[in-house]
């Protein structure tokens, strides 16, 4: 496949992640219709660039630099909880640790042992589950990590045993929401991605509209880097396997982010790669 100088030459940019690397889509839709060689470079490229991250001197910021630097990170507009942080509480015979919480919805892990039922996780507004570890058996499917199904309340009669000790995300809507279309349980590995950005893919799984909510999975191969970005609502993520590396921070299988509206996200890279629950919550009018 013929590819130009111009385009070689914005390889480097979009593999630093920056805004600009590609401000006509060229080099993007070059790399769509397949072309091998671009695309092994600027996955070797995003390699280097990880790499390079990892291996650089920490600098010690002075005063007040050090300061915005820490509130960018760890203040109201960023949350992190991460796998060993958090309360787990009893609620209802299982364990539950609360990620999110707000009056039209909230994120939860729920903790549900061997021998339990799908049915025991479901609470007015639940929309749907992903498996983060475990295993669910039932209704003609076999469900392990990475994969979604709906909230049972939203699907009666539906039975699915807990064959190990399964951890889900739960995310839930106000007691009222329904799903934007009829929800079906999700194989992740059996589901057809779309594309994102290069490097990365997606995966639409369910969500509520009246309450502005949508569920999705991204992957991130390895290498790969996602723009800087800035935020119009709420944005959370939950990662299910791999790396995830961004303000500052590496987060790892079980480790929760979120993202206020108004916030801006650094370059975010992968180095192994990375499976994550996306999820975003627009204000709607007449709910906040």
């Amino acid at each position: 496949m013929t590819h130009t100088s111009e385009l070689l030459d914005r390889l480097a940019p979009m593999a630093l992640g920056l805004p600009d690397a590609d401000p006509d889509g060229a080099l993007a839709s070059h790399l769509s219709a397949g072309c091998e060689s671009c695309t092994t470079e600027l996955r070797e490229l995003r390699e280097t660039v990880a790499l390079l991250e990892l291996g650089a001197e920490p600098i010690q910021p002075a005063g007040e630099l050090r300061d915005r630097l820490l509130n960018r990170i760890t203040g109201e507009g960023f949350a992190f909880v991460l796998s060993g942080s958090g309360e787990w509480r009893e609620e209802g015979g299982l364990e539950v640790k609360q990620l999110y919480a707000d009056p039209a919805g909230s994120t939860v892990l729920m903790s549900l042992p061997s021998g339990s039922s799908l049915e025991q996780a479901y609470r007015p507004g639940h929309l749907g589950y992903v498996i983060i570890r475990g295993e669910l058996d039932g209704d003609g499917l076999q469900l392990s990590a990475g994969d979604f199904i709906p909230a049972a309340g939203k699907a009666p009669g539906r039975k699915m045993a807990v064959v190990m000790d399964t951890v889900l995300l739960a995310v839930a809507g106000s007691e009222a929401a329904t799903p934007l279309d009829s929800p079906r349980a999700v194989r992740s590995s059996k589901a057809a991605w779309n594309p994102m950005e290069p490097g990365t893919l997606a995966l639409p799984l369910a969500g509520s509209a009246q309450d502005g909510i949508e569920i999705s999975l991204v992957r991130m191969e390895p290498g790969a880097a996602v723009a800087r970005h800035r935020h119009e609502w709420v944005e959370e993520l939950c990662i299910v396997s791999g790396d995830w590396r961004s303000q500052g921070m590496e987060l790892g299988p079980e480790d929760y982010h979120r993202a206020s509206p108004g916030t801006t996200h650094d370059v975010i890279t992968s180095i192994a790669g990375c499976t994550m629950v996306y999820i975003i919550r627009k204000a709607v009018s007449g709910k906040r």
